[in-house]
């Protein structure tokens, strides 16, 4: 049995497609999450291909690799000045997925203040530039991906920070995603190891 790049024939597989196609099927949000190598990537993609966005973009950002300081205006593009260096404008990754899906790899590593902005573009679909006054509409599938419960994230302490921050920062984290999820027909999440692999 095949969904996509992911290929099984196991109970578990087959539950998995069978939620996967019904996320297809929809234009919800859709929150992936499972450990690192489980599929998620492929999953994502699958979603999109086999939607009713399938001929738009499939973007893919990685929210934990890419610096903090450059990741706001990958994600929602800059105008002409906004820094140093921006000799012209230039579309971030929810502008280049219009018509599309964009795919938000570890969400749960975004700083607080890039997670509220997320938070808008889910509810909202509308994205502001860099040194832009303006909010922009954009016509997109978000589908968000991490490696830890999000929930889980929300009810542990990390790295040292104040309680009150941390809390706040993973509670936003969970508003941006699980929010829109929860409006959705289902939130999706991957299988473990070895099951998603290419012909």
């Amino acid at each position: 049995m095949r969904f996509g790049s992911m290929v099984g024939n196991s109970a578990t597989m087959r539950a998995l497609f069978s939620t996967l196609g019904k996320a297809a099927a929809s234009d919800a949000t859709v929150l992936l999450e499972g450990e690192t190598g489980t599929g998620k990537e492929a999953s994502a993609e699958a979603i999109h291909c086999a939607s009713a966005r399938r001929d738009g973009p499939f973007v893919v950002i990685d929210c934990g690799a890419i610096p903090a300081q450059l990741l706001e205006s990958e994600l929602f593009g800059s105008e002409r000045g906004a820094y140093t260096g921006a000799v012209a404008a230039r579309i971030g990754a929810f502008e280049a997925a219009s018509g599309g899906t964009i795919f938000l790899d570890e969400i749960g590593e975004l700083q607080l203040d890039l997670q509220l902005k997320i938070l808008r573009a889910l509810e909202r679909r509308q994205i502001k530039r860099v040194g832009s006054p303006e909010y922009r509409p954009v016509d997109l599938r978000v589908i968000a991906a991490t490696n830890r419960g999000l929930r889980a994230r929300h009810h542990s302490a990390q790295g040292g920070a104040p309680r009150s921050h941390g809390g706040q920062q993973r509670h936003c984290v969970r508003r941006a995603v699980q929010r829109a999820v929860g409006r959705a027909p289902l939130g999706t999440q991957a299988g473990g190891p070895d099951r998603h692999r290419s012909p």
